[in-house]
């Protein structure tokens, strides 16, 4: 992705959004990508290639947390009532009337927010990996979420998200680069199977 066409914003809430922007042909829409967890604006770079080329704009924001936008210390400030209000302050800073919303993963989510808030603000919406998500009130049970999961795929494959509780985790991920990359990201490890033990019993030793 061409690093010219990245630019900040700052959002109502005071946050700073890190965005790529590029322009539309005439009578093409533009396109909104919010990526998932844990990624950047680069997840898209394949996509935006490809409708750049046939004229399409493109609005590709590093997300909440992620890459060049802010990272709040606050869990609260990750509300997705708000985030999904940071989108489009992004939209307002290009000056952007309508986009169509592509959101993968964590970034559907947002882009559920985005469709129950802002629908006049899109002429069309598609989820990836995961559909869309309806609001909720509060925050989940984390082993809850977990059990039903390994339920239904037989996979723990959320159980990082126990890890990331823990007061030290940032520096256990950063002593463990390689095999946090693998726990994670199984599908570009070599190892995609449901069952895979580094995602049953993770370590950090």
């Amino acid at each position: 992705m061409d690093q010219s066409l990245y630019n900040n914003t700052t959002t109502a809430r005071g946050l700073t959004y890190h965005y790529y922007y590029s322009s539309t042909a005439p009578e093409k829409p533009t396109l909104l990508f919010p990526h998932g967890f844990p990624s950047s604006s680069y997840d898209w770079h394949r996509q935006v290639r490809y409708f750049q080329a046939k004229g399409y704009g493109t609005i590709v924001p590093d997300v909440l947390g992620a890459g060049g936008t802010s990272k709040p210390e606050n869990v609260n400030a990750f509300c997705f009532v708000d985030i999904a209000r940071d989108i489009v302050d992004v939209l307002d800073a290009v000056g952007v009337d309508k986009v169509i919303g592509v959101g993968h993963d964590w970034g559907s989510t947002v882009l559920s927010r985005l469709a129950n808030l802002f629908s006049s603000r899109f002429d069309g919406f598609a989820w990836i990996s995961t559909s869309y998500y309806p609001p909720s009130m509060g925050f989940h049970d984390i082993d809850e979420v977990i059990s039903r999961l390994r339920a239904q795929t037989r996979s723990d494959h959320l159980g990082y998200w126990k890890h990331f509780l823990l007061d030290n985790a940032y520096e256990k991920c950063e002593q463990n680069v390689s095999f946090t990359h693998h726990l994670m990201l199984p599908m570009t490890s070599g190892d995609p199977s449901p069952s895979s033990s580094h995602r049953l019993t993770p370590s950090f030793n």
